[in-house]
């Protein structure tokens, strides 16, 4: 999965240390490249997806299924980046305020941060175990050879968004919510219930 997700970020000198990022530039930046581009992507997958597996699910039934998968996957995708980009990203920027301020920020409406980003967590989970199934139902994004433009579309489309994923996850998981769980501990009094 390391080597998987260091492809996804790319490699050499054009890698961003997103490390060194402040958590609000960070969140900012998710919303801008990785949320955007899911975005704009998610309908245009939809529109294939489904036109593959109707003229295609007959003799090829791996595509009604990855049709499936896809369909709920990305249902549950928007939701979770609605969330972040309603809920937990303006947190981050209220701590960051907070910070900078010596102030006591207020409770978030979602509770524990802890459990929110757990919860998240899950469906990063949730969403790269669709994209494994989506993968192996499409034999690694490999079109039969007999496929029309459409179905090359997807396939490729899939792939690049499977890595952009896969990137978006990376960003998330083990930088901006670590940083994000330091900095609401790190504040004097924490949260002010």
């Amino acid at each position: 999965m390391i080597k998987e997700l260091e492809q996804a970020c790319g490699s050499g000198d054009t890698v961003e240390n997103f490390n060194d990022w402040a958590p609000d530039f960070l969140a900012d930046y998710i919303v801008n490249q990785h949320h955007a581009y899911a975005k704009r992507v998610i309908p245009q997958l939809n529109a294939f997806t489904e036109k593959v597996a109707r003229v295609h699910g007959g003799r090829q039934p791996e595509t009604l299924e990855f049709a499936e998968r896809w369909l709920e996957m990305n249902g549950d995708m928007v939701r979770h980046m609605q969330r972040e980009e309603l809920l937990l990203f303006p947190y981050i920027k209220q701590l960051i305020s907070a910070k900078e301020e010596g102030a006591r920020v207020e409770c978030p409406p979602f509770g524990s941060i802890q459990e929110f980003i757990a919860e998240l967590e899950d469906d990063h989970d949730n969403t790269g175990d669709a994209l494994e199934a989506i993968e192996r139902l499409s034999n690694r994004y490999t079109p039969p050879d007999d496929a029309c433009n459409t179905y090359r579309a997807l396939y490729a489309s899939l792939e690049e968004f499977d890595g952009k994923t896969k990137e978006h996850v990376h960003l998330e998981n083990n930088i901006l919510f670590p940083k994000t769980i330091r900095m609401e501990n790190s504040l004097p009094g924490k949260v002010a219930e």
